[in-house]
């Protein structure tokens, strides 16, 4: 079993990510474990910019 991330924006929109369960998919798949920190910096990002406004 997997352990996620899940970033509710203002309006509603749920998005989750999944996180990897073992060390070795860490090293494995480490390009796209940037990708996702990346996703989740731009969602935080949107949901400051919401609750500023």
């Amino acid at each position: 079993m997997r352990s996620s991330t899940k970033l509710v924006e203002p309006c509603g929109k749920i998005t989750r990510i999944h996180n990897y369960k073992f060390p070795y998919e860490y090293i494995r798949q480490f390009d796209q474990l940037m990708e996702k920190k990346q996703q989740v910096r731009e969602i935080c990002e949107r949901i400051r910019e919401q609750e500023e406004a």
